[in-house]
């Protein structure tokens, strides 16, 4: 989360640019897209879940 937090800080300060520029590591960008597909997938599974139990 400390990853996502600080791309969307980057985006703010950038103008938009965000954590594209020579100011962070690949390894960091890889870090946040990691944790945003994670974010993602579990967002996906708590609204699979929410739908499962409307039916109920």
């Amino acid at each position: 989360m400390k990853e996502y937090t600080a791309y969307v800080n980057g985006l703010k300060a950038g103008n938009g640019e965000g954590n594209n520029g020579c100011c962070c590591s690949h390894e960091f960008r890889e870090a946040v897209a990691s944790c945003i597909s994670k974010l993602t997938n579990s967002f996906n599974k708590i609204e699979q879940l929410l739908m499962t139990l409307s039916v109920l």
